[in-house]
């Protein structure tokens, strides 16, 4: 014969929350580590902190001084060279060898020089140069008419025409011979193109062997 079961006994309203309370910790001690908030937090901190590094690390450009300092402007060195002499132009008085020569004028686009009866008209133009010569040697000595020349800006080189030079001024022949110290003043006449125009004079004293040229920019 069976015995029926006792009577289940009633838990009080305290016993029964203390009871719950005690499921719900138990239940909480059974999560995953990773689930729980004691872990969670710190890791989403680490993580928030490493994003930020990146983000700033990313944002930056720096650029490298081998130096390790501010690059100074590069000062340009002094030196000690004295400036280069002017070149010589029309009037300035210029030498060569035992000859002195100033040029006091130029004129081109002559178009005949001479005389009614003794005259020569150019292949192009005529260019007279207005000179004056001294001879500064020791001995007696002639220009010779080809160690005169023109140059052009196209590099061209023109020599003196002779025969138009002696018709052109024929009472002061710069091509005769001059004395030691004596100064002889002339022209000397040039046919060069027509389209040319001279920028430099080259001089020279001495019919032979010329080794000293003075140079005069016109």
């Amino acid at each position: 014969m069976s015995h029926p079961a006792p009577p289940q006994q009633q838990l009080s309203h305290a016993e029964a929350r203390a009871q719950a309370k005690a499921a719900k910790a138990h239940a909480k001690s059974l999560r995953p580590w990773y689930k729980k908030k004691r872990f969670i937090l710190p890791l989403l901190l680490v993580a928030l902190i490493v994003l930020i590094s990146v983000a700033s690390k990313g944002g930056e450009t720096t650029t490298a001084d081998p130096a390790g300092s501010q690059s100074q402007p590069t000062q340009p060195k002094a030196t000690n060279k004295p400036p280069a002499p002017a070149a010589a132009g029309v009037g300035d008085k210029v030498s060569a060898g035992d000859w002195d020569f100033t040029v006091t004028k130029i004129k081109c686009g002559v178009s005949r020089v001479g005389s009614q009866y003794l005259n020569k008209n150019p292949q192009g133009q005529f260019c007279l140069l207005n000179l004056s010569v001294t001879n500064n040697g020791n001995d007696a000595g002639t220009l010779a008419s080809d160690n005169q020349k023109l140059l052009d800006k196209q590099g061209r080189t023109f020599s003196s025409d002779s025969e138009a030079t002696i018709y052109a001024d024929p009472g002061q022949n710069l091509f005769e011979q001059i004395n030691p110290g004596n100064t002889l003043k002339g022209q000397i006449v040039f046919d060069i193109p027509k389209n040319a125009k001279p920028v430099q004079a080259q001089l020279a004293g001495g019919l032979f062997g010329v080794k000293d040229v003075a140079s005069v920019e016109l």
